[in-house]
């Protein structure tokens, strides 16, 4: 068994970046490739596809809540079930796709 990821690259272009796992918020499908949000702010553009993203955070707290974002779970903020949008605590706002909401619910134990 591998012990999970605690840091990863992030490369677009020419320069790579090294980051927290713990500090990636959210990601989201940009094109063909991946928009990464950070705690600090910063936002990064991941080289890959956002499945490629999702497979190597998959030992983390990570969940796919739409086909075009991928969520830290530690971040949410208020999850608005009627309206299936998901507050993450830096504010914004992720969709919520039907199919996802009871998979989400395990996640809680609910």
């Amino acid at each position: 068994m591998t012990a999970a990821l605690s840091q990863m690259l992030i490369s677009s272009g020419l320069k790579s970046e090294c980051i927290k796992i713990e500090d990636i918020i959210r990601a989201e499908a940009f094109g063909s490739q991946a928009l990464v949000h950070l705690c600090c702010g910063k936002q990064l553009l991941y080289s890959y596809h956002l499945k490629v993203l999702e497979k190597l955070l998959c030992d983390a707290r990570f969940f796919r809540v739409h086909k075009s974002h991928l969520i830290n779970l530690n971040f949410i903020q208020t999850i608005v079930w009627r309206e299936n949008l998901i507050i993450m605590i830096n504010s914004h706002t992720v969709p919520l796709a039907q199919r996802s909401k009871s998979k989400l619910k395990s996640c809680f134990g609910k």
